[in-house]
């Protein structure tokens, strides 16, 4: 609804929005993109392709129980003080 209520506000057409790069995007998405963009960063230069799963794991959980889970296993690879 934000979204709609912002494209609407521009002063620009619809057909000329996607010219212009007027878009919202919903902070779901973004939130997503960044946390794929952190565990490539992070798996490049601090861990190895083997230890992405470590990173996909803490960044990616919700329950308190899973995130003190997934920065044990991060501690434990001794990846946590990197990061």
């Amino acid at each position: 609804m934000i979204g709609k209520v912002y494209e609407s506000l521009v002063s620009v057409e619809d057909e000329e929005r996607g010219d212009a790069g007027i878009f919202y995007t919903p902070r779901i998405e973004i939130d997503l993109m960044c946390k794929l963009a952190l565990v490539d960063n992070l798996a490049n230069h601090i861990g190895t392709e083997d230890d992405k799963h470590l990173f996909y794991e803490t960044f990616f959980a919700f329950e308190p129980e899973e995130k003190t889970e997934a920065d044990k296993k991060l501690n434990d690879a001794h990846l946590w003080e990197d990061v």
